[in-house]
């Protein structure tokens, strides 16, 4: 094992550290002080995404309720990269969308809309940013683009020039957006973190707050629905008081990394069960493995997990962006539902390889969640190693498997044929049939939805079918 190997583990907890935070943001607000400057809120969007119609829609209501000035940036141009299978992308964000209207009472095109071309918009909402107040006129832009209408009422901008100056403001937008350590729209940069769309709003709230910039004698989160809805008891968003952690078990602890994890028996699948599209290496499929190992047990619904290749061992790149992004936001969502994360052990490669090889055999003895739930809490809050023979045997042993009949199973977990890549790529098949292109994906009856994120929605489905 390389140096790097044994350090990263300890480095990424460091980085992720709920101390070096506190840290970051002290600073951040004291320059702000010692400077004289406001609370500033850097929203960047664009004309053709479904997000930022929905986010320009709540500027004004954050504008009225907190202290803050809000700076738009229009983007147009993103990286490809960081948008595998396109075309699948831009269909859910549509239905995603479509969903998140309805939830919180925006405006959103009951059908896809007529096509039309972004140029005009983006020119008018670029020339809109000089603006002293701009979010009313980039609130009317997007209304006009996002208009079932194919020609709505002729709009001031419609014959609006593509200026020089339009053009030097788009690029110097888009290369703020990358320096800031950003590559998508509908995205809000405050004093050093990230706030994306409506579904992270709700931290940025918090944050707020906690700084006294809030307008109202009684301050409330308003954008925390798809969380109030996954349970009936929410986790506050203050911070998870440790009787209130959904997650908090005995085996649960990172204290104690060889202590027996135990899980319930999964019943055979049948119509009504939940699938998970699931990968090792996710910190996503993790927080949504043990939210969905969680809905198994409190509605006695059979849970059925399909793992499938990450998504660089297919040939796919990732960005480093949205690498350190994914790392970033997933420390804060794990902390809002209290579940350990940041000590991470990457296990791509060999550690994948492994922890595939050994699947098969802990669903024979009935013990697939239990030893997926061990080896994702080791590799992503623990820091073991997946890739060593040291760390598969905690893994292996606390999932009440046994070492010895699994240890011969791991010297063929690397071999082209191994009979794992079979169903992984049959999984992977099936994923992409639903219209999903990454993980973690669930399947309830008819409802497949994509990221963990979208957990309440099963959650809804299952509720609504006892």
């Amino acid at each position: 094992m390389s140096i790097k190997n044994l350090i990263m583990p300890h480095v990424a907890s460091v980085i992720s550290s709920s101390k070096l935070k506190r840290i970051k943001r002290h600073a951040h607000e004291l320059r702000r002080r010692i400077t004289g400057q406001t609370h500033t809120l850097d929203v960047f969007i664009k004309p053709d995404d479904p997000y930022s119609y929905l986010l320009v829609q709540v500027l004004d209501d954050l504008l009225n309720r907190f202290t803050v000035d809000i700076a738009i940036h229009t983007v147009m141009h993103l990286p490809e990269e960081a948008f595998p299978k396109r075309e699948m992308w831009d269909m859910n964000a549509l239905k995603d969308a479509r969903w998140l209207a309805e939830l919180y009472q925006l405006d959103f095109p009951a059908n896809e809309p007529s096509a039309k071309d972004p140029t005009p918009f983006l020119h008018a909402l670029l020339a809109a940013e000089t603006e002293k107040q701009a979010t009313g006129t980039v609130l009317t832009v997007f209304r006009h683009y996002w208009s079932d209408s194919k020609d709505p009422d002729s709009p001031p901008w419609k014959n609006l020039p593509d200026t020089t100056a339009n053009q030097i403001r788009l690029q110097t937008n888009e290369r703020l957006l990358e320096k800031l350590g950003h590559y998508y729209s509908a995205m809000i940069y405050y004093a050093g973190e990230w706030y994306r769309g409506l579904d992270r709003l709700d931290h940025l709230e918090s944050r707020l707050i906690t700084l006294n910039a809030s307008r109202e004698e009684k301050s409330q989160i308003r954008y925390n629905k798809t969380r109030n809805t996954l349970f009936s008891a929410s986790t506050p968003r203050n911070g998870v008081k440790k009787s209130d952690n959904r997650f908090e078990e005995p085996n649960h602890s990172v204290k104690t990394p060889g202590k027996r994890v135990e899980a319930p028996e999964l019943s055979p699948s049948t119509g009504n069960s939940l699938e998970l599209f699931f990968s090792a290496r996710s910190p996503y499929s993790y927080l949504g493995l043990e939210q969905a190992a969680h809905l198994a047990r409190t509605f006695a619904v059979p849970l059925t997990i399909k793992p499938v290749l990450p998504m660089v061992m297919r040939g796919m790149a990732v960005p480093h962006a949205k690498k350190m992004y994914i790392f970033s936001d997933t420390k804060r969502e794990a902390e809002t539902l209290g579940i350990p994360y940041g000590k991470v052990a990457d296990p791509l490669g060999a550690g994948v390889e492994r922890c595939y090889a050994l699947y098969e055999m802990a669903q024979q003895e009935g013990k697939e969640l239990a030893y997926l739930l061990s080896y994702a809490r080791g590799v992503n809050a623990e820091g073991i190693r997946s890739e060593t023979e040291s760390g598969m045997k905690i893994i292996v042993k606390r999932a009440g498997l046994n070492w010895e009949s699994a240890r011969p199973l791991l010297l063929k977990a690397g071999d082209p044929d191994a009979q794992w890549r079979t169903w992984a790529q049959k999984n992977l098949d099936e994923l992409l049939e639903l219209g999903i292109w990454g993980v973690p994906g669930f399947r309830y009856n008819d409802l497949s939805v994509w990221g963990q994120d979208r957990l309440c929605r099963i959650a809804e489905a299952i509720q609504a079918n006892k």
